[in-house]
């Protein structure tokens, strides 16, 4: 069993849903996309060297320390989950199991990772 651990400081962000145009064009909110980039650059600027992308079955448990008092627990894991697509799993798929918490009304907030799985 191995196990990477990453912590992103900074606002979690919720996803946020897809808008459409009045021209039936469908896109990503902004703030989503900036908060989905941003999280996959810093995990990838720690794990230079590392497993990633998995392609075998993992665990993910999540922390989340937010200043909002009303963060949507699923949103904030989906933006998570999301935005390390191909970065740290081949597909979010793969998960096969989470355990997440959701902590509001924090003076320092932040992304706790823990990634599990079986080495292959």
């Amino acid at each position: 069993m191995s196990e990477w651990h990453f912590v992103y400081e900074g606002e979690p962000i919720p996803k946020g849903r897809p808008r459409t145009t009045r021209t039936g064009h469908t896109y990503t909110p902004k703030r989503t996309a900036e908060a989905e980039a941003d999280l996959a650059k810093q995990f990838k600027a720690e794990v230079v060297g590392g497993p990633f992308p998995l392609s075998v079955p993992v665990e993910v448990v999540a922390s989340f320390y937010t200043k909002s008092k009303t963060a949507d627990l699923d949103n904030l894991l989906k933006l998570t989950l999301d935005a390390l697509n191909e970065i740290a799993w081949k597909d979010d798929k793969q998960v096969v199991s989470i355990q997440a918490k959701v902590f509001r009304g924090v003076k320092k907030p932040a992304t706790e990772l823990t990634i599990i799985w079986r080495s292959a």
